[in-house]
């Protein structure tokens, strides 16, 4: 079926009229004789495709999506694609504006794909039982991913600790663009409410952006609690017992507020990527 981006109808699939083109195909694959072995094959394709994301040299690399849109707003009327009137937009919510890695992006679309296709389906109940499968293989494939990616630095040394807030935040705002891209609006349409994937997987994501923010917290404030706050609590108890000079009084002092600085300075780089949840 043809790729999304080149759909000139919709890009939501989540709108009527998302699956104009698959009504004929889908009426024979979801027969009772063909059904079984058409999800076979699916599956083992969908397999394949899904290492083919993340074994690109560049499927972390991270895509702006606000810049994308920026760019297209730019384009002329020839060059934009046809809007539907009542579509939802694919992609992030309004909220979320960070940037995401590039297989993360290509997975969402390779589901709202799916999603399109199987809008066409005469049955409900091949359409919840395709959607499961695939849809299942989709987010758990990408929600260990993610896991790994979180637990993939050690949080010691300076430079592992940049690179483990790097990677938690992008989790983090990859989590929440599946979440307004795909399993938001999932709730709510008719034709895929009833998916038991897309039911877990929100509450899974839900659970892990919760724990994910936890290490965020403690990676950012790791340095302030562990040596300022320790270094300015003893030396503040001496220099009140006349045992600390006010010189190294002072020293302490700015060697805190330099750390503070630092907190703050990395909270407002986070505070524009992630959502106000976290």
């Amino acid at each position: 079926h043809p790729s999304l981006r080149d759909s000139f109808y919709c890009k939501n699939p989540f709108s009527p009229i998302a699956a104009w083109e698959f009504g004929t195909l889908s009426g024979v694959l979801v027969r009772d004789e063909y059904f079984e072995p058409w999800m076979d094959a699916e599956t083992s394709f969908l397999e394949e495709r899904i290492d083919s994301f993340f074994e690109q040299p560049d499927a972390w690399t991270i895509l702006d999506r606000q810049s994308e849109r920026g760019s297209d707003s730019a384009k002329g009327p020839a060059e934009m694609p046809t809007a539907v009137s009542g579509d939802y937009s694919f992609g992030v919510g309004a909220e979320v504006t960070g940037a995401i890695p590039a297989c993360v992006d290509q997975l969402c679309g390779l589901l709202v794909e799916y999603i399109n296709f199987a809008r066409s389906f005469p049955r409900e109940a091949a359409r919840v039982a395709f959607l499961d499968t695939v849809g299942h293989q989709i987010l758990n494939s990408l929600f260990k991913k993610l896991e790994w990616r979180v637990d993939s630095y050690d949080p010691y040394g300076s430079t592992a600790r940049h690179l483990s807030i790097q990677a938690t935040t992008s989790c983090l705002v990859s989590i929440a663009y599946v979440e307004g891209s795909v399993l938001d609006q999932s709730t709510y349409d008719p034709h895929t409410r009833g998916v038991p994937c897309f039911q877990s997987f929100a509450k899974d994501f839900v659970n892990h952006n919760k724990k994910w923010s936890c290490k965020l917290v403690k990676l950012l404030t790791r340095d302030i609690e562990g040596r300022g706050v320790g270094n300015l609590a003893r030396h503040m108890t001496s220099w009140v017992r006349d045992k600390a000079s006010m010189d190294s009084m002072d020293a302490i002092q700015m060697d805190f507020l330099s750390l503070f600085e630092d907190l703050l300075i990395r909270l407002r780089e986070i505070r524009l990527q992630v959502g106000s949840d976290v």
